[in-house]
């Protein structure tokens, strides 16, 4: 993403870590509110951009409830309007998903300990300039 940026192909790039040892944490929907929100609504509304979100499905989740109720907000739509307008979005492919959710059983040997996966979480959203 940092080279694409730098080759200008991104506009911008911004990452949220939530799981940094030391740090606070910082969500996607973070950013969105405190940063991005008028320039995410002008990408989605007033010109032909492209949004994408990419990361775990519950990040995902949480980035579009966030994005939607801007979207409500600006545009005064109901719950039903802000679904019909995020299901254009996607018809229209200006509103793209990359995102993966996986469930590892953690099961406890007769000998060891249940073994439990150490990740560090990374989410990005970021803006393209191209079409």
């Amino acid at each position: 993403m940092l080279e694409m940026a730098r080759k200008g192909v991104l506009h911008a790039v911004y990452t949220a870590y939530s799981r940094l040892p030391g740090k606070p944490k910082v969500y996607v929907q973070d950013i969105l509110l405190q940063q991005l929100a008028s320039e995410v609504l002008r990408v989605l509304h007033e010109e032909p951009g492209h949004l994408y979100v990419c990361g775990d499905v519950r990040m995902a989740r949480d980035v579009a409830y966030t994005l939607k109720q801007l979207v409500a907000a600006k545009l005064n739509l109901n719950e039903e309007q802000v679904e019909d307008y995020f299901f254009q979005l996607k018809s229209q492919k200006c509103y793209h998903e990359d995102i993966f959710g996986a469930v590892f059983p953690y099961e406890a040997k007769k000998d060891r300990a249940a073994v439990q996966p150490s990740s560090l979480e990374m989410s990005a959203l970021w803006r393209s300039t191209e079409g």
